[in-house]
């Protein structure tokens, strides 16, 4: 295979469905220090003669910005939303001099194009306020959703794994378990317990999953994971082929799938998924962030005409995690991590279900709060709010420049 070819085959990787590659003979010689926004593993390094870099010329016309708020984020002194605003208007400024932006070394920026304010545990450097209170706007309170019966079993199962327990005899151990209901007294609880011994099962009768695969790794590590805590009246969770709605109403230009989303039993869509199963600091996970971004405020802007100013929105992301979205001040989508888990791939990983177990249940019960607000009939707490929404920026052009003597890395 030539590099054309081996390029031409980590193009189509990336770009299903897009049509709009440009190429190039030149670039800002700045550029060429950048790392490519391309997983490596794509093409050899040692061969390539094309860089692939990634240009906002055509949305920066496009960015629905604003310099004034009716709202803004103030916390002991220091307004974030002024901050963020300054943020944004150096990247625009930026950008209309130099259009090439790396999900690599700038999501913040790429994100804050769609009024998106990224909030992880590293503080963002445009921000001024101390690493204390930054410490505190991450923080977040959860609770202890699973219940002592489950906490018990999945370390009995642990055991038995360590100890090399031959699979039909933990399977016995299994049946066995589901006696133990008895112990617990409400409903909300019995059906937790089902459904965790259904979760459980799959994870202990598995050899390993396969990672490398994401197919494979949704079937045999999230889709019975998903599909058991969601089982509920109050919810439908379509996997793939399913564009977002509100992505498709508010801008054409970006009509993509998520990899799975959840819907209430009245339509709205109030969770999208993208998973990624390796590494969560590589190139396709940068980008399933900024999808996942505007899915969830193009979601966020639909349901807030409808409902006014209570509801929020959390989406699973990769790895796994987790965010919640809201939109309390005038522009700012604050996007918030509020868990990180990892999925068990193999035995000595089991104990691991315990976070991520707790992590589902307390983001569904956030949700299942959302939606009785939304079924309720109290007012909206600010009507005003929905005058809060930005409308997302389109997707950048990806752009092949050749490359003379560029010495692999």
């Amino acid at each position: 295979m030539d590099d054309r070819s081996i390029l031409e085959s980590a193009d189509s990787k990336m770009n299903k469905g897009n049509n709009n590659l440009r190429s190039s003979s030149s670039a800002p010689s700045s550029d060429f220090d950048r790392e490519e926004d391309i997983d490596p593993e794509y093409y050899d390094v040692k061969k390539r003669t094309f860089k692939i870099l990634y240009s906002w010329e055509d949305a920066i016309n496009k960015i629905d910005f604003k310099n004034t708020s009716k709202k803004d984020w103030i916390l002991e002194g220091y307004n974030l939303s002024s901050e963020f605003r300054n943020f944004q208007q150096s990247t625009i400024q930026q950008v209309k001099e130099k259009s090439y932006l790396c999900y690599k070394q700038d999501i913040q920026k790429i994100l804050c194009l769609s009024n998106v304010m990224l909030i992880e545990s590293t503080k963002p450097a445009y921000l001024t306020c101390n690493h204390e209170i930054w410490n505190k706007v991450c923080q977040r309170q959860t609770y202890p959703r699973l219940s002592s019966v489950v906490n018990s079993i999945i370390l009995e199962y642990s055991l038995l794994l360590n100890s090399f327990t031959p699979p039909d005899k933990i399977q016995e151990k299994w049946c066995e378990n589901f006696s133990r209901i008895a112990e617990l007294n409400n409903k909300e609880d019995k059906d937790d317990f089902c459904k965790c011994q259904i979760i459980l099962r799959n994870f202990l009768l598995l050899k390993s999953i396969n990672n490398d695969n994401e197919d494979t790794f949704v079937h045999d590590g999230l889709h019975d994971l998903i599909k058991e805590i969601f089982r509920d009246s109050m919810f439908e969770l379509v996997w793939a082929n399913s564009k977002s709605s509100a992505s498709n109403k508010e801008n054409t230009i970006k009509c993509k799938k998520p990899d799975f989303k959840l819907m209430s039993n009245k339509g709205d869509e109030i969770l999208f998924g993208e998973v990624k199963p390796k590494d969560s600091l590589s190139i396709s996970t940068k980008k399933d962030l900024v999808k996942l971004a505007n899915f969830q405020a193009d979601a966020l802007n639909d349901l807030i005409k409808k409902y006014g100013n209570r509801i929020g929105i959390i989406s699973l992301g990769a790895r796994i995690r987790i965010y919640e979205m809201d939109l309390n001040y005038d522009g700012v989508y604050r996007m918030i991590l509020i868990a990180n888990v990892i999925t068990p791939m193999e035995h000595a990983q089991f104990l691991n279900l315990v976070p991520v177990l707790e992590a589902f249940y307390n983001f569904k019960h956030r949700i299942s709060e959302v939606l009785t607000v939304i079924a309720s009939n109290i007012p909206p707490n600010s009507p005003s709010r929905s005058t809060y929404g930005r409308v997302s920026t389109p997707s950048p052009k990806p752009v092949r420049i050749t490359i003379a003597g560029l010495r692999p890395n």
